[in-house]
């Protein structure tokens, strides 16, 4: 009985170190709202977001058509135009896109990929199999096998994938000093690979957003992500917390690459910005990624293509 008592207190004061030690510290800043643009209402929606050197990117797609616009922070000086066909038959876009400083954007489609000019050239295609990639001077692709750092055309490296649960869903995302993370969603992992070993160093996350979802009975087909659309910015990176209440508004979570809690916000969201439904009568914003520029973060709605930019000074 004495023991029990001691493992009890000793797991208790543990939960509680664990808990002030991942979090329940960092207070919840709330945002505020300064615009909000809708993208143009063809019957398209959007399936990739990118950003760099303040340029915005949607790529847009209905049935086998698909383009590229690039906007600024406020949804200004656009620039659209549509993907050139592929040679190869059948060849499908994967949905990964990834976007340069000096104004390029990457696109994935099966077995390769297409890096575009903003004004709409086709510069090269790459016959590599991405799933998203990151794109400076250089692209890095992330593939069923691993990540592959590419020098050209050519496949200079290539980093087995660490261990993942059978249905993750992973994030490639570029770090400074041409490194490179992973972000598991499904488990709230982030990975930074160690180039000179091929290593993996695991970080996982926590804060308190995430303890409704850890309470979970264990599925055993899919998973309850506990993030979205993870966006790095500095020497940070910013994710979209699962679930997003709507009258509540969206929680949006920062954390450095080794996986510390640095900072909680909300963001309330704006309503009447899609037409009524059942499941949502006031048209709220139903956002579904998280981008930061210029200080401003920006909450994407793929289905209504509606943003809502938020101050984080």
């Amino acid at each position: 009985m004495r023991h029990t008592a001691l493992v009890r207190r000793v797991g208790c004061l543990s939960l509680l170190l664990w808990t002030a030690t991942f979090g329940q510290d960092v207070p919840v800043t709330t945002l505020k709202q300064i615009g909000l643009f809708a993208l143009p209402s063809n019957p398209s929606r959007i399936s990739g977001v990118a950003s760099a050197g303040g340029v915005l990117w949607f790529l847009l797609r209905n049935g086998n058509w698909s383009e590229l616009l690039a906007t600024d922070v406020a949804g200004g000086n656009p620039t659209q135009f549509a993907i050139q066909p592929s040679a190869k038959k059948g060849s499908s876009l994967t949905g990964g896109i990834c976007a340069s400083a000096d104004g390029r954007i990457a696109v994935g489609r099966e077995g390769a990929v297409e890096i575009y000019q903003r004004g709409g050239a086709l510069l090269e295609t790459i016959p590599v199999p991405a799933y998203d990639c990151v794109l400076d001077q250089e692209l890095r692709v992330r593939s069923g096998t691993g990540v592959d750092f590419l020098n050209g055309a050519r496949v200079e490296s290539h980093f087995a994938a660490p261990q993942l649960p059978k249905f993750s869903q992973v994030n490639l995302l570029e770090l400074t000093d041409r490194r490179v993370g992973l972000l598991d969603s499904t488990e709230g992992v982030f990975y930074t690979l160690d180039q000179q070993t091929g290593n993996w160093l695991r970080h996982p996350l926590a804060a308190p957003e995430f303890q409704a979802i850890r309470s979970l009975p264990a599925h055993e087909e899919g998973a309850v992500t506990f993030v979205m659309s993870p966006r790095v910015a500095g020497e940070e990176f910013y994710v979209l917390s699962n679930p997003t209440y709507r009258k509540q508004g969206a929680k949006v979570l920062r954390f450095d690459f080794q996986g510390n809690l640095r900072a909680r916000y909300l963001c309330p969201l704006p309503t009447s910005v899609a037409p009524p439904t059942g499941t949502n009568p006031n048209g709220y914003l139903t956002p579904f990624s998280v981008v930061v520029m210029d200080r401003t973060l920006l909450l994407i709605s793929w289905s209504q293509k509606v943003v809502a930019s938020y101050s984080l000074d």
